[in-house]
């Protein structure tokens, strides 16, 4: 009984941890794609001067980076993932001792990616969505 609550519990975990993978990919994709359309209006709209041109620049580089190390943290996590499902498919196979191993190493990887990863994944979108909302509120304003 303890076993299967422990497996229970450590799937769980890791739906919960998928659910907030997908999510911040959805967030990163519609971010990139604001970040995309704002600045092929920008090229569309002709020639910028000097100063408008380094503020757009300077906005697409923050986003880049920002973005950079989402994608990092995204390819960590989706091997992490894959590994923790791997584990988890496998654990039948597994004696009772080494099945509890498994599954206390499992829900150790997926609780510290919700509390650690995802915390930090989600502050580094929040800083994409913010250079994406200046970049673009700067290019609707200046590209007409």
């Amino acid at each position: 009984m303890d076993l299967e609550h422990d497996a229970i519990a450590t799937e769980q975990l890791l739906v919960e941890c998928n659910a907030l993978r997908v999510t911040e990919s959805y967030r990163r994709v519609h971010f990139t794609s604001l970040r995309d359309d704002a600045i092929a209006r920008w090229r569309a709209s002709g020639h910028h001067d000097t100063t408008s041109q380094h503020f757009v620049e300077h906005r697409v580089a923050r986003g880049e980076r920002a973005l950079a190390e989402v994608l990092e943290l995204e390819v960590h996590s989706d091997v992490a993932y894959a590994m923790c499902c791997t584990d988890l498919a496998e654990r039948a196979r597994l004696s009772a001792k080494d099945q509890k191993k498994t599954l206390a190493d499992v829900a150790d990887v997926a609780s510290r990616a919700v509390r650690e990863e995802m915390r930090y994944r989600t502050t580094l979108l929040g800083t994409l969505q913010y250079e994406v909302n200046e970049l673009t509120m700067f290019i609707d304003d200046h590209a007409g």
